[in-house]
C-alpha cells in the first residue's frame, strides 16, 4: 500500500453523506472533494445532492442537513460528468474508502456508467503507522494527531474531506520531524493497568494468534484472536472509558499468555473454539451460539426450488447464519449469483422471467450448484495458508470423523498442532473466509 503513495502523484480525496448507510439501499445527499498532486492540493468542490427521496430524521440530525437544504440541489445525474472529469487518472481516497466509493459506484451504476478508480483508506494507512491506538474513527484521530475538526463541520462532506486530506498529507509525510513527534507522543508509554506484568507485554509476538488475559487470582477473564498479538493487546490497555464492565475488564488484567497459529483463519477457528470450551468471564457475546438461522431449499408445488430461513439446526441444512438478516441476504446472494438478479422492486418479475426463459429443470439445477457452492460438504480436505514467509504454513484439515486440526508449520515442521472439534460456529467462520479470501480446499495429505 505504501508503494502506491510513491507511484501515484494524483489523489481525490472524497468524503460523501448519505441517506443511510447501504449503498444498496441509500443516496448520497453531499459530495466533496479535494484533489492533491502529491501532497499538495490543486482543487476543491463540494455540493449537496437532491436524493429523490426522504431524509431520514436521524440522519438529518446528524449531518445537520435537511430536505429543505437539498430541495433545490442538483441531482446526481446533473453533477456526474464533474465528479468523472474530478477524479479521472487519480486515486479515490477516503476514511473508510470502501464505504464512499461503492456509494458513488452504486449512483454511477444506475446512470448505466462504470466508475472505477484505484483506491487507499486512511483508516488502513493509519493502523499501519500509528498502530495500537485505541480508535481510528476520523473525529478520535484528529484529535490524537492534532488536526483541527471544528464540531460543526464533522459530518459534513467538505469538513470530513479537509480532515482526511490533512490526515493523507501528514501519512505521505510521515518521515518529517512533525510526524515523528506524533508518533512519539502517541506512543511514548502504554497505560498498564494496575496489577498486569509489563515484562509480559515485552514479550508479546507481532505475529497471528490468540491471547489468553487472567486476573490477579489466575481467573480467565478474556479469550481474543489477532493478526498483530502485541498491537492488538495495547489497543486493550489504550480504552478510556467510564462503563463499569470495561473498566473492570482493563483494572482487572494481572497476566497474559498467548498461542501463535502462524494464520489469522487459524486464529478464529481457536479463539472460537477456546471461548466455547472455557467461558471467558468478559466474552459474553462470542459464547454464545453464532449461527441459529438455517437457510433450507425446497421445492415448490410446480417444481421450482426457492428458499426459506427458520431457526432450525439440522446438519441437512449446512448454510447457518447469525440473524435472520443475514440468512435473507444469503439467500439474495444465491440468486445473484445464478442469474445475476438482485432484490429489488422488479425481483418477482425476474425470478419469473428467468425460469420461462431456461426452463424450470435449468433454473433449479443452476440455483442448486450455487447453493451447494456455499456449502462445507466435502468430507475430508485441507486448506493450505501462507504465513509470513514462504517457508512458514498453517494447515486447516477436516476429517470425516468430525474434527478439525490446526497445523502450524514452519522449516518443514510442525511447530504447533491444535485438535478443535467442528461445531457450526467453527464451519461458517471457515466458510467465510474462504469466500472473502478466495481460496479453495485441496485434498487431504496426512503427510504433509
Amino acid at each position: 500500500m505504501f508503494d502506491m503513495l510513491k507511484d501515484t502523484k494524483k489523489y481525490s480525496v472524497i468524503d460523501i453523506e448519505t441517506t443511510g448507510g447501504s449503498a444498496r439501499a441509500n443516496k448520497i445527499i453531499e459530495i466533496a472533494i479535494i484533489n492533491l498532486d502529491g501532497d499538495e492540493i490543486v482543487d476543491s468542490w463540494s455540493t449537496l445532492i437532491y436524493p429523490e427521496r426522504r431524509i431520514p430524521p436521524q440522519i438529518s440530525y446528524l449531518t445537520g442537513i435537511t430536505e429543505d437544504m437539498v430541495a433545490s440541489a442538483p441531482k446526481f445525474y446533473e453533477v456526474a460528468k464533474k465528479i468523472v472529469e474530478m477524479t479521472e487518472g487519480r486515486t479515490f481516497v477516503a476514511h473508510n474508502v470502501h464505504f464512499d466509493y461503492s456509494f458513488v459506484q452504486n449512483e454511477f451504476r444506475e446512470l448505466g456508467y462504470t466508475f472505477k478508480r484505484d483506491l487507499l483508506c486512511t483508516v488502513r494507512l493509519s493502523r499501519k503507522i500509528l498502530p495500537g491506538l485505541a480508535s481510528y474513527s476520523l473525529g478520535k484521530l484528529c484529535k490524537d494527531v492534532g488536526i483541527e475538526l471544528p464540531a460543526k463541520e464533522r459530518h459534513r462532506a467538505m469538513g470530513d474531506a479537509k480532515a482526511t486530506a490533512t490526515l493523507f498529507q501528514m501519512i505521505q509525510d510521515k518521515n518529517s520531524d512533525e510526524f515523528k513527534a506524533i508518533y512519539n507522543k502517541l506512543n511514548a508509554k502504554v497505560n498498564f493497568p494496575p496489577f498486569f506484568e509489563e515484562n509480559d507485554y515485552d514479550e508479546l509476538p507481532n505475529r497471528p494468534g490468540v491471547y489468553y488475559l487472567w486476573d490477579k487470582r489466575g481467573k480467565l477473564l478474556y479469550i481474543g484472536k489477532a493478526k498483530d498479538i502485541k498491537k492488538r493487546v495495547r489497543q486493550h490497555f489504550m480504552v478510556k472509558t467510564s462503563k463499569t464492565k470495561e473498566f473492570e475488564f482493563k483494572n482487572g488484567m494481572a497476566n497474559i499468555s498467548f498461542q501463535e497459529t502462524g494464520n489469522e483463519l487459524a486464529a478464529l477457528l481457536l479463539e472460537a473454539s477456546e471461548i466455547k470450551n472455557r467461558s471467558p468471564m468478559f466474552n459474553r457475546a462470542l459464547r454464545r451460539k453464532y449461527f441459529p438461522w438455517s437457510v433450507i431449499p425446497y421445492e415448490t408445488k410446480e417444481g421450482v426450488l426457492e428458499f426459506r430461513c427458520a431457526k432450525i439446526k439440522d446438519p441437512d441444512y449446512p448454510i447457518r447464519c447469525g440473524s435472520r438478516r443475514s440468512a435473507d441476504a444469503t439467500i439474495n446472494r444465491l440468486y445473484k449469483k445464478a442469474f445475476g438478479i438482485e432484490f429489488d422492486l422488479h425481483f418477482e418479475n425476474n425470478i419469473k422471467l428467468m425460469q420461462k426463459t431456461l426452463g424450470v429443470d435449468n433454473f433449479n439445477k443452476e440455483l442448486r450448484k450455487k447453493y451447494e457452492e456455499l456449502t462445507f460438504d466435502e468430507e475430508s480436505f485441507q486448506i493450505k495458508l501462507p504465513g509470513r514467509n514462504k517457508k512458514e504454513w498453517c494447515f486447516i484439515r477436516r476429517y470425516e470423523s468430525g474434527e478439525m486440526h490446526l497445523v502450524y508449520q514452519k522449516d518443514g515442521e510442525v511447530v504447533e498442532k491444535f485438535e478443535i472439534e467442528e461445531t457450526p460456529d467453527l464451519v461458517q467462520i471457515t466458510l467465510h473466509y474462504l469466500r472473502k479470501k478466495e481460496l479453495k480446499t485441496i485434498p487431504l495429505d496426512e503427510s504433509a
